[in-house]
C-alpha cells in the first residue's frame, strides 16, 4: 500500500479501494495468537436465570500481546497502515492506565519500531 497523494483544495477522495464495502480487506500484519478461546460460563448463567450454555466468555487476555485484550485486532490493522507508510514510530497517547498505550508500545516493540507515548496528566 502506498501513500495517496495530496488532495487538491475542495476535492473529495474517490470510493475507498479497500476495507469495508469493497472486494478487497485492508492489510493485516498478524500479531495476535488467534483465535482466542471461548468458554461457557454456566455457573454465572445460572446467578443470572439464564440456561445453561447460553453465557460464554472470550479469552481475548490470551491474544499473547503485553496481557492481550481486544486492541490487538485493531492494532493489526494499524500497524500494518503504518509499515506500509514506512514508519519507524508509532505514536499514541492516553491516560496513564491506558490499555491502548501499552499494548501500541508492545506492538511497536515486537515490530521493531519505536514508539512515542504521551500520556495526559492526572486531574
Amino acid at each position: 500500500m502506498t501513500a495517496d497523494p495530496p488532495l487538491p483544495p475542495g476535492a473529495t477522495p474517490g470510493p475507498p479501494t479497500e476495507g469495508p464495502g469493497t472486494d478487497r480487506p485492508p492489510p493485516r500484519t498478524p500479531l495476535a495468537h488467534l483465535p482466542t478461546p471461548a468458554v461457557s460460563a454456566d455457573r454465572l448463567a445460572a446467578a443470572l436465570g439464564l440456561p445453561e450454555g447460553s453465557l460464554w466468555i472470550k479469552h481475548d487476555d490470551l491474544t499473547g500481546i503485553a496481557g492481550g485484550g481486544n486492541k490487538v485486532r485493531k492494532l493489526e490493522f494499524l500497524a500494518s497502515a503504518a509499515l506500509a507508510e514506512g514508519a519507524d514510530t508509532l505514536v499514541t497517547g492516553g491516560g496513564r492506565q491506558s490499555n491502548h498505550v501499552r499494548l501500541t508500545a508492545a506492538v511497536a516493540n515486537r515490530l521493531g519500531l519505536a514508539a512515542t507515548v504521551v500520556l495526559a496528566s492526572d486531574p
